[in-house]
C-alpha cells in the first residue's frame, strides 16, 4: 500500500441540485488531502440546474455528464475515469464526516493485507433538513473476512451503507462494477468481494449521514428490494452454491434469511441441492420472521400517526 494513497470520492447524481452542494461541500472539507471528487451527473433533466451547481466548483472537482442510466451506470462510469487507488461513494443527499477518509486511510494502512482489505465505518440517520433520527443498528468492529461476513449478512439481516466504505480500485478489476439492480445494486456488489474472499474492516465511529427523504428510490419503491433479492438469491444458488462455492455455514445463513423472509421458491430450491439441513430450526426461523413481521407492521403504522 502507497504511504498516502489518492482516494477518488465519487458523487453520482441525478436531477440533485437541492442537496449537491452539501455533499460536494463535505467532500471538500475532509482532513486526508489526497483526494479527488467525481461528480457524475446521470443525465438529469432538470434545465440544467444540477449541472449549474457541479459546475460552480470549477477544478476543485472533476465533473463528468452521462446520459441516463441509473446509479448503477453512473457509479461504474466514475470508476471508469477516476485516478485513484481507492475508491469512496458519497450519493449526493448524503454527508461526510470532515475525518471520513482520514479514518479510513489509517485503519487501511494498519492491517495485513490492504490490496484485499475493505474499510467499513458505521453511519447515522438524518432527515431532510439535516437532524438527527435515531437509528439503532447491528454495529461490527474489527476484521472479518469475506465467508464470515455472508454468514452474519444473511443470518442476521446485516446492512451495509455504500457510502461508509473504502474499496482499493483492485476489487473492481476482479469482480467486476455495480450490476443493473435498482435498489440493490450496492448489496449485490458487496456480496461479490464477500464471495471474491475479501477482508471487511469495521471501524466503529459514525463517519457518514445518510439523509432520509420523500424522493429515495427506497422510500419510493420499498417493494423492489424484495424483487431483487429473490432474483439475485437465485443468481447465487446458480453460480455459486451449485458450483460448490458457498461453505456449510454459508449455506445455512442463506437458507435462515430465507425462512425467515418464507420465500418458499428460493429455499425449496436451496434444499433440493444440499437437503433439509436445519429440519426443526427451519420452523422456528419461520416463526421468527412471521413475529418480526407483525412487529414492523405495528411500528409502521405507530410512525405514521
Amino acid at each position: 500500500m502507497k504511504i498516502n494513497p489518492l482516494v477518488s470520492i465519487v458523487i453520482p447524481v441525478y436531477n440533485g441540485s437541492n442537496f449537491l452542494s452539501q455533499a460536494i461541500e463535505a467532500a471538500l472539507s475532509q482532513t486526508y488531502k489526497n483526494i479527488e471528487i467525481l461528480v457524475v451527473n446521470d443525465g438529469s433533466k432538470d434545465d440544467g440546474a444540477t449541472e449549474k451547481v457541479a459546475l460552480s466548483y470549477g477544478d476543485r472537482i472533476k465533473y463528468l455528464s452521462k446520459p441516463n442510466g441509473g446509479v448503477s451506470s453512473a457509479l461504474n462510469y466514475g470508476i471508469e475515469h477516476m485516478s485513484g487507488d481507492y475508491f469512496s461513494w458519497l450519493s449526493h443527499d448524503d454527508l461526510y464526516e470532515p475525518d471520513k477518509i482520514e479514518q479510513e486511510v489509517v485503519a487501511l494502512a494498519s492491517q495485513e493485507n490492504p490490496n484485499n482489505t475493505i474499510i467499513c465505518c458505521a453511519d447515522s440517520l438524518i432527515d431532510v433538513d439535516g437532524k438527527p433520527i435515531y437509528h439503532p443498528t447491528k454495529q461490527l468492529t474489527g476484521l472479518y473476512s469475506g465467508s464470515r461476513l455472508f454468514d452474519i449478512f444473511f443470518s442476521q439481516h446485516l446492512i451495509i451503507n455504500g457510502c461508509t466504505l473504502l474499496i482499493p480500485r483492485e476489487a473492481f478489476k476482479h469482480f467486476g462494477g455495480f450490476s443493473s439492480f435498482k435498489y440493490i445494486q450496492d448489496t449485490e456488489c458487496w456480496i461479490k468481494f464477500m464471495l471474491g474472499d475479501m477482508n471487511f474492516f469495521f471501524i466503529k465511529d459514525k463517519l457518514v449521514k445518510m439523509r432520509v427523504h420523500a424522493g429515495q428510490v427506497t422510500q419510493r419503491m420499498p417493494e423492489l428490494f424484495y424483487t431483487e433479492m429473490r432474483q439475485f438469491s437465485n443468481d447465487i444458488i446458480d453460480n455459486y452454491l451449485i458450483n460448490g462455492k458457498l461453505s456449510h455455514s454459508n449455506i445455512k445463513a442463506f437458507l435462515i434469511y430465507h425462512y425467515k423472509k418464507h420465500n418458499k421458491d428460493i429455499y425449496t430450491k436451496i434444499e433440493k441441492c444440499v437437503g433439509n439441513i436445519m429440519p426443526i430450526k427451519k420452523y422456528m426461523y419461520q416463526l421468527y420472521g412471521y413475529g418480526f413481521s407483525i412487529l414492523g407492521y405495528i411500528y409502521s403504522k405507530t410512525i405514521k400517526r
